[in-house]
């Protein structure tokens, strides 16, 4: 298994609510305002055992930064393997879930919030 780690140094968004622009040009926009919003959605969703193949840590990197570095690690992965992507951004929810939902090759198989930190389980197909 790999480990990454990127030290997080686009944080700028200053917005009191978190939307995806993808979400919004697709009318589907995921509006997160804490952490506790996040937790909220993601345990009231089913949570399969999945074990990573790869794993990333970016901190507290914002602006696109967890779309990019997850596209950059699936490329490199087979069918079949999971990235594990933790952020402790907020607006990392919404961009993942934009990102998986327009992108065929990519399948979200499972989220977690632990403290600070959320986990993504992405799967390349």
């Amino acid at each position: 298994m790999q480990k990454q780690t990127y030290n997080g140094f686009m944080n700028d968004r200053n917005s009191d609510v978190c939307v995806s622009a993808s979400s919004i040009a697709n009318d589907r926009s995921i509006r997160v305002k804490s952490f506790d919003d996040i937790k909220r959605l993601i345990e009231s969703t089913p949570n399969p055992d999945v074990v990573p193949h790869k794993i990333i840590q970016l901190g507290g990197c914002g602006f696109g930064m967890p779309v990019i570095r997850s596209f950059w690690a699936l490329d490199e992965m087979k069918s079949g393997e999971i990235l594990k992507m933790d952020s402790s951004h907020l607006c990392s929810y919404p961009d993942i879930h934009a990102f998986v939902r327009n992108n065929k090759s990519v399948e979200l198989v499972g989220e977690t919030v632990e403290g600070g930190t959320i986990s993504y389980y992405l799967k390349k197909l």
